[in-house]
Protein backbone atom coordinates (compact mmCIF):
# COMPACT_ATOMS: atom_id res chain seq x y z
CA UNK A 1 0.00 0.00 0.00
CA UNK A 2 2.87 2.70 0.94
CA UNK A 3 4.26 1.56 -2.54
CA UNK A 4 1.34 3.06 -4.28
CA UNK A 5 0.70 5.72 -2.30
CA UNK A 6 4.23 6.75 -2.77
CA UNK A 7 4.08 6.23 -6.38
CA UNK A 8 1.07 8.40 -6.48
CA UNK A 9 2.72 11.35 -4.86
CA UNK A 10 6.11 10.97 -6.76
CA UNK A 11 4.35 10.84 -10.33
CA UNK A 12 2.93 14.52 -10.29
CA UNK A 13 4.21 17.58 -8.09
CA UNK A 14 3.41 16.58 -4.29
CA UNK A 15 1.24 19.98 -3.46
CA UNK A 16 -0.63 19.48 -6.43
CA UNK A 17 -2.00 16.02 -4.45
CA UNK A 18 -2.22 17.35 -1.04
CA UNK A 19 -4.77 14.74 -0.31
CA UNK A 20 -2.12 12.02 -1.45
CA UNK A 21 0.56 13.80 0.77
CA UNK A 22 -2.02 13.11 3.70
CA UNK A 23 -3.05 9.55 2.75
CA UNK A 24 1.00 8.91 2.32
CA UNK A 25 2.04 10.24 5.57
CA UNK A 26 -0.81 8.53 7.37
CA UNK A 27 0.04 5.43 5.62
CA UNK A 28 3.94 5.78 6.63
CA UNK A 29 3.19 7.09 10.13
CA UNK A 30 -0.32 6.96 11.82
CA UNK A 31 -0.42 3.37 13.22
CA UNK A 32 2.85 3.31 14.60
CA UNK A 33 3.36 2.20 18.00
CA UNK A 34 6.21 4.77 18.59
CA UNK A 35 6.56 8.49 17.47
CA UNK A 36 8.47 8.49 13.85
CA UNK A 37 9.23 11.64 11.62
CA UNK A 38 9.38 11.73 8.46
CA UNK A 39 10.36 14.08 5.70
CA UNK A 40 9.52 14.25 1.99
CA UNK A 41 11.94 15.97 0.04
CA UNK A 42 11.18 18.45 -2.80
CA UNK A 43 12.60 19.57 -5.92
CA UNK A 44 11.63 23.00 -7.63
CA UNK A 45 8.53 21.94 -9.12
CA UNK A 46 7.12 20.41 -5.74
CA UNK A 47 7.97 16.80 -7.20
CA UNK A 48 9.22 14.50 -4.57
CA UNK A 49 12.72 13.28 -4.33
CA UNK A 50 12.81 11.40 -1.46
CA UNK A 51 10.69 10.23 1.32
CA UNK A 52 12.65 9.21 4.47
CA UNK A 53 11.87 8.06 8.16
CA UNK A 54 14.49 10.56 9.84
CA UNK A 55 14.06 9.71 13.51
CA UNK A 56 12.40 7.37 15.61
CA UNK A 57 11.63 7.97 19.22
CA UNK A 58 9.24 6.52 22.43
CA UNK A 59 5.65 6.28 22.72
CA UNK A 60 5.54 10.08 23.70
CA UNK A 61 8.75 11.70 21.98
CA UNK A 62 11.39 11.41 19.39
CA UNK A 63 14.60 13.35 19.73
CA UNK A 64 15.29 15.26 16.10
CA UNK A 65 17.76 17.93 15.19
CA UNK A 66 16.08 20.77 12.68
CA UNK A 67 20.19 20.84 11.66
CA UNK A 68 20.13 17.44 10.47
CA UNK A 69 17.04 17.51 8.07
CA UNK A 70 18.05 21.21 6.47
CA UNK A 71 21.65 19.21 5.83
CA UNK A 72 19.72 16.36 4.45
CA UNK A 73 18.20 18.61 2.22
CA UNK A 74 20.87 19.92 0.89
CA UNK A 75 22.23 16.52 0.42
CA UNK A 76 19.55 15.56 -1.64
CA UNK A 77 19.39 18.80 -3.59
CA UNK A 78 15.97 19.64 -2.13
CA UNK A 79 14.27 22.96 -3.07
CA UNK A 80 11.57 22.34 -0.24
CA UNK A 81 10.33 20.13 2.23
CA UNK A 82 7.16 18.28 4.34
CA UNK A 83 7.55 17.21 7.53
CA UNK A 84 5.34 14.59 9.03
CA UNK A 85 5.10 12.98 12.72
CA UNK A 86 2.83 10.58 14.48
CA UNK A 87 0.99 10.85 17.36
CA UNK A 88 0.89 7.07 18.74
CA UNK A 89 -1.86 8.34 21.37
CA UNK A 90 -3.96 9.28 18.66
CA UNK A 91 -4.08 13.30 19.65
CA UNK A 92 -4.02 15.91 17.19
CA UNK A 93 -2.63 19.05 19.02
CA UNK A 94 0.84 20.05 19.12
CA UNK A 95 2.91 19.96 22.13
CA UNK A 96 5.20 23.03 22.61
CA UNK A 97 8.10 20.65 21.51
CA UNK A 98 6.11 20.53 18.27
CA UNK A 99 5.66 24.26 18.25
CA UNK A 100 9.43 24.83 19.24
CA UNK A 101 10.53 22.01 16.16
CA UNK A 102 8.32 23.65 13.80
CA UNK A 103 9.65 27.27 14.27
CA UNK A 104 13.33 26.10 14.54
CA UNK A 105 12.84 24.31 10.94
CA UNK A 106 11.22 27.49 9.12
CA UNK A 107 14.20 29.65 10.62
CA UNK A 108 17.01 26.77 9.55
CA UNK A 109 14.86 26.29 6.18
CA UNK A 110 14.90 30.09 5.91
CA UNK A 111 18.48 30.97 6.45
CA UNK A 112 18.85 28.38 3.51
CA UNK A 113 16.80 29.42 0.98
CA UNK A 114 14.82 26.19 1.32
CA UNK A 115 10.81 26.38 1.15
CA UNK A 116 9.35 24.56 4.62
CA UNK A 117 5.58 23.66 3.39
CA UNK A 118 4.50 22.09 6.40
CA UNK A 119 4.41 20.26 9.56
CA UNK A 120 1.61 17.66 9.76
CA UNK A 121 0.85 15.74 12.57
CA UNK A 122 -0.98 12.52 11.76
CA UNK A 123 -2.55 9.77 14.29
CA UNK A 124 -5.45 6.86 13.85
CA UNK A 125 -8.01 9.77 14.17
CA UNK A 126 -6.80 12.12 11.48
CA UNK A 127 -4.59 14.97 11.26
CA UNK A 128 -3.56 18.70 11.37
CA UNK A 129 -1.19 21.24 9.32
CA UNK A 130 0.76 22.62 11.53
CA UNK A 131 0.62 25.76 8.95
CA UNK A 132 -3.15 25.73 8.53
CA UNK A 133 -2.84 26.19 12.26
CA UNK A 134 -1.02 28.94 11.94
CA UNK A 135 2.14 27.91 13.73
CA UNK A 136 4.05 28.32 9.69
Amino acid sequence: MLRCLEADIASRPVLSTYTATIDFLRALLAFGPTERVAVLFLDGANGLLAAEIVAEGTVDQVALYPREICKRALEVGAAAFIVGHNHPGGGLDPSKDDRALTEALARGALALSITFHDHIIVSRKGWRSMREMGVL
